[in-house]
C-alpha cells in the first residue's frame, strides 16, 4: 500500500492559529488588511500576504521572510501540536514501513523543524514551499512528490484536510486521494474517494 503523500497543516498539527497571528501581526505592523475580505485560493505564506498587503506598497519579499522566521521561532520554541489521531496515523505508518513524503504549503524551515521535532518518522521526502513554483491547488506539489518517490501519481495515496489540498492531489492524477478533519464530508464531494473524521481512524486500515 502506498506510497503515503501526506499534508501538514490542518492534517498531521493544529498550526492555524500561529499563522493568523504572525499574519495579523504583520498586517498591523505594514498597514495591511486582516481579516483579509477574500480567503486566497492557496495556503501559502506568499498568497496570504499578497491579499493582505498587496496594496500597501510594502515590500512583500521582506515581509514574507518575517512571517515565516516569526513562524519559525514560534514553532522551535513551543514544539508542535499534532491534532486528534495523527500520533497513532504516524506511528503506524513507521511501524508498517510505508514509504511516505510530507507535501506541503509550509516554507521549509517550519516543515524541517515538524520533521526534527518528530524525531524518527516515516518521511523519506519532504516537499515544502520553497520546492515549487506554483503551490496548491496546483498540481506541482504532488508531481514533485510522486517523482522523488520514483512512483507514478496513480500508484500513490494523498491525505488531505481542505479542498485546495484535494484539488492538488487530483489535479496531479494521485490514484488514491483521503480526506481528513470536520470538513470531511465537503471533500468526498470534491473528489476524495474516502473521508474520515480524524486520522486515527485512518490508521486502522494500514495493514
Amino acid at each position: 500500500m502506498g506510497p503515503w503523500l501526506i499534508d501538514l497543516g490542518g492534517t498531521l498539527i493544529d498550526s492555524l492559529a500561529v499563522w493568523d497571528t504572525c499574519y495579523r501581526q504583520a498586517a498591523s505592523k505594514y498597514g495591511g488588511m486582516w481579516p483579509v475580505p477574500v480567503k486566497p485560493e492557496s495556503s501559502s505564506v506568499p498568497a496570504w500576504a499578497t491579499a493582505s498587503l498587496g496594496g500597501t506598497g510594502c515590500d512583500l519579499t521582506t515581509v514574507i521572510r518575517e512571517i515565516e522566521d516569526a513562524a519559525a521561532c514560534h514553532f522551535a520554541e513551543h514544539g508542535f501540536e499534532l491534532l486528534p489521531g495523527a500520533a497513532e496515523f504516524l506511528e503506524q505508518l513507521s511501524s508498517s514501513r510505508v514509504s511516505c513524503a510530507l507535501v506541503t504549503a509550509t516554507p521549509h524551515s517550519v516543515a524541517k523543524l515538524f520533521t526534527d521535532w518528530l524525531g524518527t518518522g516515516p518521511f523519506l521526502f519532504v516537499v515544502s514551499a520553497d520546492d515549487v513554483t506554483e503551490q496548491k491547488p496546483a498540481a506541482e506539489p504532488y508531481l514533485l512528490a510522486a517523482s522523488l518517490m520514483e512512483i507514478a501519481p496513480a500508484d500513490c495515496i494523498a491525505v488531505e484536510d481542505s479542498p485546495v489540498g484535494v484539488a492538488s492531489a487530483l489535479a496531479a492524477g494521485i490514484g488514491t486521494t483521503i480526506g481528513v478533519g470536520p470538513r470531511h464530508s465537503e471533500l468526498f464531494e470534491l473528489g476524495a474517494v474516502a473521508t474520515f473524521s480524524q486520522l486515527a481512524d485512518l490508521a486502522l486500515l494500514i495493514p
